[in-house]
């Protein structure tokens, strides 16, 4: 991780170099090496999508209910809502309408 000291005029040099505000930048640099919060659901997604051919057409309520039938006991299941986000932040077709 890059250490910029928050009191020097480095940090605000970078912010007006990448016009972007400096609370933003400390907390892009605080939080970049976290793991991503729906890991394991984009992995169970794919896993899916590569069990045949013609998953990849799978929209929001199709890819919902193929998870809840290969659900685990220890996976915590999101709504639906939460898979259309996910499939559509990870460009894992998603259809329009």
């Amino acid at each position: 991780m890059i250490f910029i000291d928050s009191r020097s005029d480095e940090g605000a040099m970078y912010c007006r170099l990448m016009k972007v505000r400096r609370q933003g930048f400390y907390e892009h640099l605080r939080t970049k090496d976290r793991p991503y919060k729906y890991e394991a659901l984009v992995k169970a997604i794919m896993k899916i999508i590569a069990e045949d051919e013609y998953n990849d057409t799978y929209g929001k309520n199709r890819m919902y209910q193929a998870l809840k039938l290969k659900s685990s006991e220890n996976f915590k299941f999101p709504c639906r809502g939460t898979v259309c986000k996910v499939m559509r932040n990870n460009h894992l077709n998603v259809p329009t309408k």
